[in-house]
């Protein structure tokens, strides 16, 4: 009987020890992958969020700084080399907003210079005169023809496109302006 008695009360221990064991083990694995979903979910409640106020912010902001428009035809910047007929202008992004005490993200785009394609120096050093021109509309400053030999490294130009070239890092100019600044 004592030996019956002994078998009953180390099977009941183990049974008890096993027990706590496996409660033990469940509540860590329990509590660690309760921990990982709530994390989880945490973070893709976060970003949610996030990009909601993004938007937000963003709306509001095009109140002020309204957004770049979807089609550019010109871009305007200095020289910074010239090969043959192909400049390369260093230009402010065409996609991304400037925003107040906030230096412009700088591109370089190269542009080809055909043969048509007229290439004009305009004086914007004098205010323009208030000239009417025929039809009622005000003509602006005069541009005179000069040769692709006048641009050099530093001159500030605009060219002009005849397709979409807001994302083009190279494209052929319709025309380009030279610019005289005061």
């Amino acid at each position: 009987m004592k030996n019956y008695l002994k078998y009953v009360l180390i099977a009941v221990v183990a049974i008890t020890v096993g027990c706590a064991v496996g409660f033990g083990a469940g509540f860590w694995y329990g509590q660690k992958s309760g921990y990982e979903s709530g994390k989880q979910a945490g973070v893709e409640t976060g970003k949610q969020e996030s990009a909601q106020e993004v938007s937000e912010l963003n709306r509001a902001l095009e109140v002020f700084y309204p957004p770049l428009p979807e089609d550019i035809r010109s871009v305007s910047g200095e020289i910074k080399s010239i090969q043959g007929d192909v400049i390369e202008l260093e230009i402010s992004s065409l996609t991304e907003r400037i925003l107040p005490g906030k230096e412009p993200k700088k591109e370089i785009r190269k542009i080809t210079v055909g043969k048509d394609a007229p290439i004009v120096k305009v004086d914007l050093t004098m205010p323009p005169s208030p000239i009417i021109g025929p039809e009622g509309v005000p003509v602006g400053p005069e541009e005179k023809k000069i040769p692709l030999s006048d641009l050099k490294v530093g001159d500030t130009v605009t060219a002009e496109a005849a397709e979409n070239i807001k994302t083009k890092q190279e494209f052929n100019a319709v025309k380009v302006s030279l610019l005289v600044l005061p």
